[in-house]
């Protein structure tokens, strides 16, 4: 990592700290809506890393209402979120490419993307190249074109890094009480197909005998 910041021309002071390549001060700022708990040790964690070779970082946590707004008006360096979508990563592509305000790699390009180019910024021909395979995506009925389509917008936006994952496939512990029953022993967790949907509550009850 650290040859890498190197050779873009990012090089380490004397403090250990890396600048621009013309001198001046370069810090990254890492918003975060976690104030407490996991996900903000995991946001830390990360900066704890970035420091460790050079790049000064600062972490700003702050309530959800405070954050989202300054998320979607373009107003975050770095922007952080616990990830989801990746079991249907293309009915709400928010982190496949900018999509809309929720996008945070780049909301104004989502904007963009949204209005049809009336409103926002226009984006740079890599995202319009993702933007453009998401239009065939949506204009073709064949299956099989849809999944190729698909597998090339999740390729590219893997290999870009405009979103970086840094955990996946993370658990998600249910607690339940042993008189509930019908309840998978595992299931599948996500925000798209509202989990615990997916586990057919409708037959879920309750054993009053236990």
């Amino acid at each position: 990592a650290k040859s890498l910041l190197d050779e873009i021309g990012l090089k380490a002071g004397a403090d250990g700290k890396r600048t621009f390549a013309d001198g001046s001060p370069l810090q990254l700022v890492i918003e975060t809506m976690y104030t407490t708990g996991i996900l903000n040790d995991g946001v830390e964690l990360v900066a704890e890393y970035w420091r460790a070779i050079g790049l000064d970082t600062k972490v700003e946590a702050m309530s959800r209402d405070v954050y989202w707004p300054r998320a979607i008006g373009n107003e975050v360096m770095i922007a952080t979120w616990s990830t989801d979508r990746g079991l249907v990563p293309m009915i709400d592509p928010i982190y496949q490419f900018p999509f809309d305000d929720r996008s945070w790699m780049g909301p104004a390009f989502g904007v963009w993307y949204k209005s049809g180019g009336t409103a926002g910024e226009e984006p740079n021909a890599e995202l319009k190249e993702l933007m453009d395979l998401y239009n065939q995506y949506r204009g073709t009925v064949d299956p099989e074109e849809q999944l190729r389509l698909a597998k090339e917008i999740v390729r590219k936006t893997t290999t870009s890094l405009n979103v970086i994952q840094t955990a996946g496939m993370s658990p998600s512990p249910t607690i339940v009480k042993n008189n509930f029953m019908n309840v998978m022993d595992e299931h599948t967790s996500d925000w798209l197909i509202m989990t615990p949907g997916t586990m057919d509550p409708s037959h879920f009850w309750i054993d009053q005998s236990k």
